[in-house]
């Protein structure tokens, strides 16, 4: 498959697969609390630190990524945040790269949504979010069929739950 265009039929294959891990991470309180109208700029801070922690460690390893993890820590910067980067599990099989980068696309996709409720917001470094409304294709060749990736996306997801289950609250440079 060519990776200038996004296989829909691919992707909404893993979506539906991956709905419950999908809901279960979105609805964690360093994730919710980028939705809610009292958002504070602590929670912020959790926020942004949980995502660099796995961004980081992703954008070292995929080139299309760098740029978001890039404007993660300029935003963490601008918070005076101190970040430590998770080490990511190994992705030794096709399957488990494209589904890093699945679940990372859609990260991205979640993103944008964020940024427009988050625009408004003068207090808050935004670089990541903006950079996430720019259009971006699925990054890599979807070149082996979703069923063989939806375990592992499925993996991946949980993860990211195991790490927002386990995160501190955002630490400020010394």
């Amino acid at each position: 498959m060519n990776s200038a265009v996004t296989d829909s039929a691919w992707t909404a294959y893993l979506r539906h697969g991956t709905r419950e891990q999908h809901k279960r991470l979105d609805s964690h309180p360093a994730l919710q609390a980028l939705i809610r109208p009292d958002l504070t700029e602590q929670d912020y801070r959790n926020s942004l630190s949980l995502l660099a922690s796995i961004w980081l460690p992703f954008g070292a390893h995929y080139h299309w990524a760098r740029r978001f993890s890039q404007a993660l820590m300029q935003d963490c910067r601008h918070h005076q945040l101190t970040i430590t980067p998770v080490t990511l599990p190994p992705t030794s099989t096709r399957e488990a790269q494209l589904a890093w980068q699945y679940v990372m696309w859609g990260s991205i996709q979640g993103g944008a949504f964020l940024h427009r409720r988050l625009h408004s917001r003068g207090d808050l470094s935004l670089a990541f979010f903006e950079r996430c409304t720019q259009p971006l294709i699925f990054p890599d060749s979807m070149d082996r069929p979703a069923k063989d990736c939806l375990e592992p996306a499925r993996q991946v997801f949980d993860f990211w739950i195991e790490q927002a289950a386990q995160h501190s609250p955002a630490k400020l440079m010394a």
